[in-house]
């Protein structure tokens, strides 16, 4: 009975690639082309639990070696299978990383239009900012006064959002005053303490360079870096494919 090749699976029968995020097909569709039409052995995957990261390995297989004859009966061979002489292997690595993912599963690169709301909403999530975090630093940065800084931002609070409240937010009097405070103002104002701050402080209708300047301001004491600057880092998709080559004769 004539000796029988290894079976090797064709690669798109094991991977689909569905793990990777939808707006990085750049590298799924390169990947996924590229599986379609090869054999394989050695896989192995490993995908972080929120899934902003992804590492895929194996060997493509030839199920001819590839080579040719060179004079005095030297033949060369590329990438010879040191378990199977009788084929060519390349091992081939399949990466990404892509901070983004680990908050918002569904963030699209290509509608993110880095407005000030945006990139507020994507440093509250990702930074694990509170409500009550965001008012006292709002009320750190923001209120100058030499009287109550806490009934100051309430008076700020009311005078800016006006009518976007049904009654003001009165001042708080229990011992916990800003959590007080936050529960007050998230029972009047439906988007929530944080964005009230926001649209108190840092929003400047019609003045987008200001709007930015203050939201910069608000950031600096939270991040080490600038917040323009840590923002494009967790968005911006990183991939990487490499294929090994070696020769011999």
């Amino acid at each position: 009975m004539p000796n029988q090749l290894p079976y090797y699976p064709k690669l798109s029968n094991r991977v689909t690639l569905d793990q990777i995020p939808s707006s990085l097909d750049f590298v799924k569709n390169m990947a996924q082309a590229m599986f379609n039409k090869i054999y394989y052995k050695n896989y192995q995957e490993s995908l972080s639990p929120l899934g902003e990261s992804g590492f895929y390995s194996l060997s493509i297989v030839a199920k001819d070696r590839v080579g040719f004859d060179l004079p005095f009966g030297i033949k060369f061979v590329l990438n010879r299978d040191f378990q199977s002489f009788t084929i060519s292997s390349f091992p081939v690595t399949v990466q990404y990383y892509w901070p983004i993912i680990a908050y918002f599963k569904q963030f699209n690169l290509d509608n993110f239009g880095f407005s000030a709301e945006e990139i507020f909403n994507i440093a509250l999530v990702s930074l694990n900012l509170t409500e009550t975090t965001v008012i006292n630093e709002a009320i750190n940065v923001f209120v100058n006064t030499t009287g109550d800084p806490i009934q100051k931002f309430v008076d700020d609070l009311n005078s800016a959002l006006g009518n976007g409240v049904n009654t003001p937010i009165p001042y708080p009097t229990s011992a916990d005053r800003l959590g007080e405070l936050v529960d007050s103002i998230n029972l009047a104002y439906g988007n929530g303490a944080a964005y009230a701050a926001f649209a108190t402080y840092i929003l400047e209708n019609g003045n987008v360079a200001q709007t930015k300047s203050n939201l910069k301001l608000f950031f600096k004491a939270i991040l080490p870096t600038d917040i323009d600057d840590y923002i494009k880092d967790i968005i911006t998709p990183r991939a990487l494919i490499t294929l090994e080559t070696s020769a011999s004769i």
